[in-house]
């Protein structure tokens, strides 16, 4: 492996917020190494009993999956040398002499405190490419994470990594693994001849336990209770406190389960503290109170600030410090998952930004300028996925819940991400809903109107809240443009998401078709999206005055030879570019469409064709890239597609002359 053979132990000096050499410079009193967390990689890949990878082992706390560790408080001045941690790994193997790692940091261990963690081997063996955190996930305060050792390849030259949420690297070779790692312990300096109050896992196996959505640095939702769930020793009683003067009991029933409210607090922006004590104390420190917003669907949402290019863009500007970020882990499961594992709340960075939500981020800094106060993002999103698989079952017909998977599709099967990433962070109070998906279900648009509203109403039911905020992104322009009038597959399904969010009621459209790109099915304009559905929300439920719309078609006047369209949000309607009104399609007697002629008349639109004398239908933006679609009111906020008639898409027209040309 690598360039070795190593010295015996191989030991690497590291510190993480100051410089390399300071480690053995540093003087600190006498100190002994103090166990805090294992586990035991072996058994945990390759006992009989083993699963193919970690991340099916996500919902059992109790599994090898899982380094645990103990729960202690940070503050304890025990565990400081000299102000700073002192901490060592010890990597042990069947094949290689133990690898032990020492460094010292001011800060307790958590993703963004290790961002510069060098890797858990030489460079020559653990590749500079692969980002640290995926190198080595932040060990959170009363948390459990993975520390698992991955392979890939078949060659000693092919990279290697210590990855934290993910499952063995391309599959890794078992053998190879087992021979270079066997065992992970963790350990830190406690002044010499003291002890810590509790053992490793003993307090989060059997005793207090706290879901992952709560860690330090999160944003709990104002002006509402606030849940707050967990387990502990049958029987125990459990206090729940936030700040200094406000204290709930609660007692955990005969499995150990417990839930407490909070009672409803105001914004602020002043960091406060989250205690929960059951005999052991779990501290969370800098938490605020704000606005918290679930961000779930597929890709584009997960699309990061870094893959969007916004970077320099959000870097230039500053991330407001009270924008808070979280990213629930992908995991798919056949059973309601009771928790998850993942890196926890992020405060805004240079560095952590970059692996953010575009969307959500966006969104997030200008509702937090706009309404000064604390906006946290929970990220919920995985790609390629269909919204069967986010349904919870009771919203799925039994032929979508026992549909045979189509072949060769491995898309997450129906209400799988609803139990692995949805149900860990119910009921945790939030705001309301945006959500950015149906890429992947283009091609099912009529099964997808019927299961939009029910997800929605099953969701809100969730989280107890009927009138649950949503706000459903329409999909944006995608494919070569194209000469036919209509179109089916995007066309559709965009009306089905208008339709599905008409029916559930407490959901609203953000239109896209202006945002897209011919060639990306993600599309890079995430910063407009963002501002869009910013708008939406100052607009809609914090009462600014401000369009959150583009046109929405209401009514036809129809005349011979020519309609007259009504709208709404129809304040300055015009032409994004100034130039004719375009995208409109009409259909006559035959029940084709043809391109039609547009002419805006003060706050509406007349439409005609010279060869037709009697109009049946008009469609507008009924394409998968409706380019020609250029109608914009006051705001610069794009007409929404629509159709007047239900036969758009079943009598696809074909490819027909524009206006004044002959048949």
């Amino acid at each position: 492996l690598g360039r070795g053979p190593w010295p015996r132990p191989w030991r690497l000096g590291l510190e993480v917020d100051a410089t390399p050499h300071d480690v053995g410079e540093r003087q600190c009193q006498p100190f002994r190494w103090q166990l805090i967390a294992k586990q035991n990689i072996e058994r945990a890949l390759f006992s009989p009993g083993a699963k193919t990878s970690f991340s099916q082992q996500v919902s059992d706390v109790g599994s090898d999956a899982y380094m645990v560790v103990g729960c202690f408080d940070p503050e304890d001045p025990k565990l400081k040398c000299d102000g700073r941690y002192r901490l060592k790994l010890v990597y042990d193997s069947q094949r290689l002499t133990p690898i032990v790692l020492e460094w010292t940091q001011e800060s307790w261990l958590t993703d963004s405190t290790i961002a510069n963690f060098a890797g858990i081997y030489p460079e020559d063996v653990g590749p500079s490419s692969v980002h640290p955190q995926l190198r080595f996930q932040g060990l959170c305060k009363s948390c459990s994470t993975y520390a698992v050792l991955s392979g890939s390849g078949s060659h000693e030259s092919d990279p290697w990594s210590c990855v934290g949420n993910l499952m063995r690297l391309n599959g890794g070779i078992p053998a190879w693994n087992k021979q270079i790692c066997s065992a992970v312990e963790l350990y830190i300096a406690v002044h010499d001849g003291q002890s810590l109050a509790h053992s490793p896992a003993a307090s989060l196996r059997h005793g207090l336990q706290m879901p992952a959505i709560f860690t330090d640095h999160m944003v709990l939702q104002s002006d509402c209770d606030i849940p707050v769930w967990g387990a502990a020793s049958p029987g125990s009683r459990v206090t729940v406190s936030l700040g200094a003067h406000m204290h709930v009991e609660t007692v955990a029933d005969a499995g150990g389960s417990w839930k407490a409210r909070l009672p409803a607090q105001r914004a602020n922006s002043e960091p406060t503290e989250l205690h929960v004590e059951a005999g052991d104390c779990i501290y969370f420190r800098d938490v605020l109170i704000g606005e918290v917003w679930l961000c779930a669907g597929q890709s584009n949402m997960e699309w990061t600030v870094k893959q969007s290019k916004l970077g320099a863009e959000l870097t230039a500007t500053g991330v407001d410090a009270r924008v808070r970020h979280i990213k629930i882990p992908h995991a798919a499961s056949g059973q309601p998952a009771v928790d998850f594992r993942g890196s926890g709340w992020q405060t805004a960075s240079a560095r952590s930004v970059g692996a953010w939500s575009a969307v959500g981020t966006v969104m997030a800094q200008r509702l937090c300028k706009a309404l000064d106060m604390p906006v946290g993002i929970i990220n919920c999103s995985r790609g390629d996925t269909q919204i069967q698989a986010w349904c919870p079952p009771g919203a799925l017909s039994f032929e979508v819940r026992h549909a045979s998977p189509l072949r060769n599709d491995t898309k997450p099967g129906p209400s799988s991400l609803y139990h692995g990433m949805i149900c860990p962070i119910v009921p945790f109070a939030i705001k309301g809903v945006v959500w950015y998906q149906g890429e992947s279900n283009t091609k099912q648009w009529e099964i997808y109107q019927n299961l939009l509203p029910r997800f929605i109403k099953s969701l809100s039911a969730e989280w107890k809240q009927e009138k649950l905020p949503w706000r459903v992104v329409q999909l944006p322009g995608f494919s070569p443009e194209s000469d036919l009038p209509v179109q089916s597959g995007w066309a559709q399904m965009r009306e089905a998401q208008c339709l599905g969010t008409r029916e559930a009621d407490t959901a609203g459209l953000v239109c896209t078709i202006d945002l897209g790109d011919a060639r990306n099915i993600h599309p890079m304009k995430k910063t407009e999206l963002g501002q869009r559905l910013a708008v939406w929300v100052l607009a809609t439920l914090h009462g600014h005055d401000l369009e959150y719309s583009g046109p929405v078609y209401r009514r036809a006047e129809r005349h011979q030879g020519f309609w007259r369209l009504h709208f709404l949000h129809c304040a300055g309607l015009k032409t994004r570019d100034g130039a004719e009104a375009r995208g409109f399609a009409i259909s006559g007697a035959d029940g084709c469409f043809r391109w039609a002629e547009a002419q805006l008349d003060g706050e509406t639109i007349v439409v005609s064709h010279p060869q037709i004398e009697s109009l049946t239908a008009v469609c507008y933006a009924w394409q998968s890239n409706p380019v020609r679609a250029n109608i914009v009111n006051t705001a610069g906020l794009p007409a929404l597609p629509f159709r007047t008639d239900g036969q758009v898409g079943l009598r696809n027209a074909a490819r027909l002359p524009a206006p004044g040309v002959q048949d």
